[in-house]
């Protein structure tokens, strides 16, 4: 039988997961119905090898409902010597019901997760390709996104900023009074923060210590339910420097 991975497992697992529980639960059957012979009802364990199969095989996992429902009638009919009732029935019709309902749900996640995906490598594809630096920070005041335009702009790698606080960026006299306002705005949604929706004038700070002017642009966000701050930053230190100069003494 082929199966599609689910993340986290190997497929051979998967397989020797759900045999083992469809072993045991054939076994708790066999041993209640049989040995002990009771009427305990135990086909609510067969709904756990049922619905694990659903989940990472989806359609195919319907294989695994069917087998436990033939067991089930089997059981009744040539081991156990009952007479098949309508509760029997409806038990064995209710594992195929819900591996497919399992199965259709696990499907619609998945395409869900996978439109997710697609939407954030676009995303990201269009951050990476802007010339001017981006950077996203959390509602703790700390880097989420830093693009290559930023990594040259700030002399860092993004492995070096990622998870680290927004205030690193900014100049020592500003960096508390700034990190403070961002901590208000994402936490409590109050106060101001940077002049967010609006273009505004600061000094940031290279790895290097060196300090450079730039207009940034701040706007807010949210990212799987969590509030963020996208901030486009570019460099106009030349640009200042023309103005000086062209400015009469």
């Amino acid at each position: 039988m082929t199966v599609t991975k689910s993340e986290g497992l190997s497929e051979k697992l998967q397989i020797a997961i759900v045999a083992v529980l469809s072993i045991g639960v054939c076994a708790l059957l066999f041993y209640f119905h049989t040995v002990r012979e009771t009427s305990a009802v135990v086909t609510h364990f067969f709904y756990i090898p049922i619905i694990l199969a659903a989940l990472w095989w989806r359609e195919k996992g319907l294989f695994v409902a069917l087998l436990l429902a033939m067991i089930l009638i089997f059981n009744r009919v040539f081991i156990s010597q009952d007479i098949m009732t309508t509760n029997d029935y409806l038990r064995a019709g209710m594992f195929v019901v819900i591996a497919l309902v399992v199965s259709t749900l696990s499907k619609r996640i998945s395409r869900g997760q996978k439109g997710i995906e697609k939407e954030q490598k676009q995303l990201k594809s269009v951050f990476e390709a802007s010339m001017d630096a981006i950077i996203a920070v959390d509602k703790r005041g700390r880097i989420i996104l830093f693009n290559q335009s930023a990594e040259e702009l700030f002399q860092y790698s993004s492995e070096e900023v990622i998870n680290q606080p927004v205030k690193m960026l900014l100049r020592g006299d500003a960096a508390d009074q700034h990190q403070e306002r961002l901590d208000k705005f994402l936490t409590r949604g109050d106060g101001k923060c940077g002049h967010i929706g609006r273009r505004s004038e600061r000094m940031f700070k290279r790895k290097d210590g060196t300090f450079f002017e730039a207009e940034l642009a701040m706007s807010g966000g949210r990212s799987d339910g969590e509030a963020l701050i996208v901030v486009s930053i570019h460099d106009i230190t030349e640009r200042k420097q023309v103005n000086r100069r062209a400015t009469p003494a």
